[in-house]
């Protein structure tokens, strides 16, 4: 899966792990904090990453620009 937001962009391997680039000086790939759930959905808004789990959680991410 992946989005592409206004400053970033975001991908979720099969692994589970969420990776982000885009931010200004990340241009290679990062990690974010693994999940050890099945990730049923990903939205942006605005510098936000929200990730839904199968199991009901609801992870959050501000992403800042340094």
């Amino acid at each position: 899966m992946a989005i592409r937001a206004c400053k970033f962009s975001i991908a979720v391997l099969e692994d589970k792990q969420v990776y982000v680039w885009g931010l200004k000086n990340h241009n290679e790939p990062f990690a974010l904090d693994p999940i050890d759930d099945y990730i049923m959905d990903i939205q942006v808004g605005g510098n936000l990453i929200y990730c839904l789990t199968s199991q009901g959680e609801l992870y959050e991410w501000k992403c800042n620009e340094n």
